[in-house]
């Protein structure tokens, strides 16, 4: 379907999930799919959480509490992952004491 749009605006967002909960070989293989399959100027937006040194300790206490899996990458795990990428980040924001929003871009 990405092809067929292929001269089309395109962006990908993931809030809440791929970066979130996904494992490095699920985040690498969707951007890779994604980089392959949209025009030069597409762009992927998401959110992450910090890593576990960074992050408010009242969150990481309440998600160890009820079980939640959640990865706490950070923009340093970020970055370790677009290196097996062809997208590079564009910004980044914190939000609050728990997230960051991002967005990338081709290299």
């Amino acid at each position: 379907m990405s092809l067929e749009r292929f001269g089309w605006v395109q962006l990908c967002s993931s809030e809440g999930g791929l970066f979130e909960y996904g494992s490095d070989s699920d985040i690498i293989e969707n951007l890779n799919y994604f980089f392959t399959n949209s025009s030069e100027d597409a762009r992927v937006t998401g959110s992450l959480i910090f890593d576990r040194s960074h992050v408010n300790p009242g969150y990481l206490g309440f998600t160890e509490f009820i079980g939640v899996q959640i990865r706490y990458l950070g923009l340093e795990g970020l970055q370790r992952i677009l290196t097996q990428t062809s997208w590079v980040l564009e910004e980044s924001h914190e939000i609050d004491t728990i997230y960051i929003l991002f967005s990338l871009k081709k290299a």
